[in-house]
C-alpha cells in the first residue's frame, strides 16, 4: 500500500510528474504546454486497418453499425515539433507522410469518374501509394487556474498538394480549414490525471457544403511509477451540415439520378470529401521515459459504433526529444510530442487519432514521488 504523502512531498512530486507527463503519457488533450524555451520534437508510426465500411443506419437501429466489408490499410510516419514560446503561449507544426492500401481494386463508380473526369486514380491499384497529407500549424495559450490547466487553442489546416480523393484508399479529404477549441486537465494526487480537449473545424466548402466536424477526446491515466504511464481514452467524431440545405439536396438529387452519368460523376466523386460520418473509438495506451529528455510510446485505438466510412482501428509507437534553449543546469527537462495524433486520420477522417499530453506550465523538476 502507497504511503500516504506529506504537503511538501506531494507538491514536488506533483511538479515532477506534470513535468514529466509529457515523457511518460502520449495522450489525446493538450492541457499542458512545453517549458518556456523548449522545444519538443516527436517522430511516430501509426498503422491502421479498416477491415469493413460502415454502414449509414443511426444509432438503435439494428443495422447500426453495420460491418460492409472493403478493407482498407493505411501507414503514416510523422514529425511534429512544438515550441515553447513562453509559459503560457505555444506553437506547433505536424508534417504527416500517409501511405494506403486498397487490395479490393478499382470499383466500378471509381472507373467511370475516371473516364469521364480523367482521373488517374493510382490508389486503388492494389499497392501502397503515399504522399505528404494535410499540414497543421497551431497556437496553444495557458489560462492562469489554480486546480485545472485549461487551454484554449486554434488550428490551422493546409493540404500539402492536391492529392488525389476519389479512392477507397485516398489519403486524405484535400480539405483546408480552422479547427479551434479548448483543453482541460487536472492532476488527482501524485499518481493519477484526467484531461479532455473539444474542438470544432470549420472546413472549406465542397459543391456548396461545408462538412465542419466536432471531435471530444478524453484520457485517464495513472502512473505505475515516475517514469512509466498507463492510460485509458475515448475519442468521437462527427461532422455537421443540414442534409434539408438546397446544396445538400442539389447534390444528393445528382449522385442518385441516373439520367446525365457526367453529371452524376461529377457530383459523385466529392462523396468521400462530404461524408457525414460519426465514429466512436475506445482504447489505450502506455508510456516510458528514457531518460530526462527521451520518451518511447505505444498505444492501440479500436471501433466501436459508427455511420459512414470505414471501421478503423489503429496502432501508434513513437520517440520523443525534447530541446532546451538557454535552460538552466537546475531544471532538467523531459521529452514530449503530439505525434499519436498525426493528423484528421490516416486514411480518412474516420480513422482513430490521438495527441500527446504537455508539461505543466512553469513545471519544473521536484522530489520524486514518495
Amino acid at each position: 500500500m502507497k504511503p500516504a504523502p506529506t504537503t511538501q512531498a506531494l507538491f514536488g512530486a506533483l511538479s515532477f510528474l506534470v513535468f514529466q507527463l509529457a515523457l511518460t503519457c502520449p495522450a489525446f488533450a493538450q492541457a499542458w504546454l512545453p517549458p518556456k524555451g523548449s522545444m519538443d520534437v516527436g517522430f511516430s508510426y501509426q498503422y491502421v486497418f479498416a477491415l469493413d465500411h460502415i454502414s449509414s443506419a443511426p444509432f438503435g437501429d439494428p443495422n447500426a453499425g453495420k460491418k460492409l466489408g472493403s478493407p482498407v490499410y493505411s501507414q503514416t510516419m510523422a514529425v511534429d515539433l512544438d515550441l515553447g514560446l513562453s509559459d503560457k503561449m505555444a506553437v506547433t507544426f505536424t508534417v504527416p507522410y500517409v501511405t494506403s492500401k486498397f487490395p479490393g481494386g478499382i470499383d466500378i463508380g471509381h472507373r467511370r469518374a475516371r473516364r469521364t473526369l480523367a482521373l488517374t486514380n493510382r490508389q486503388d491499384d492494389g499497392t501502397y501509394n503515399g504522399t505528404v497529407q494535410d499540414l497543421r500549424f497551431g497556437v496553444r495559450y495557458s489560462l492562469p487556474m489554480r486546480r485545472l490547466a485549461i487551454t484554449p487553442f486554434v488550428e490551422g489546416i493546409v493540404p500539402s498538394h492536391h492529392y488525389e480523393t476519389n479512392a477507397h484508399a485516398a489519403i486524405g479529404r484535400d480539405l483546408r480549414g480552422v479547427t479551434a477549441g479548448v483543453n482541460v486537465g487536472r492532476f488527482f494526487g501524485p499518481y493519477v490525471y484526467f484531461q479532455t480537449r473539444y474542438s470544432y473545424t470549420a472546413a472549406e466548402s465542397v459543391v456548396g457544403i461545408r462538412p465542419n466536424r466536432s471531435r471530444v477526446e478524453g484520457e485517464f491515466g495513472y502512473f505505475l511509477t515516475d517514469r512509466v504511464a498507463l492510460r485509458a481514452a475515448v475519442t468521437f467524431l462527427a461532422t455537421h451540415y443540414d442534409e434539408d440545405s438546397p446544396a445538400a439536396k442539389a447534390w444528393v438529387a445528382n449522385v442518385t439520378q441516373r439520367a446525365d452519368l457526367d453529371l452524376l460523376v461529377r457530383n459523385s466523386v466529392h462523396h468521400d470529401r462530404i461524408m457525414k460520418e460519426r465514429h466512436l473509438h475506445l482504447g489505450g495506451g502506455l508510456s516510458y521515459a528514457l531518460g530526462r529528455s527521451w520518451a518511447i510510446h505505444a498505444s492501440a485505438l479500436g471501433f466501436v459504433w459508427g455511420q459512414y466510412g470505414h471501421a478503423a482501428n489503429a496502432i501508434t509507437v513513437g520517440i520523443n526529444r525534447r530541446f532546451t534553449f538557454g535552460g538552466s543546469a537546475g531544471q532538467p527537462v523531459a521529452a514530449t510530442s503530439r505525434t499519436d495524433r498525426v493528423h484528421d486520420g490516416p486514411a480518412r477522417d474516420d480513422a482513430p487519432t490521438a495527441r500527446p499530453l504537455k508539461s505543466g506550465p512553469g513545471a519544473k523538476v521536484g522530489t520524486a514521488r514518495p
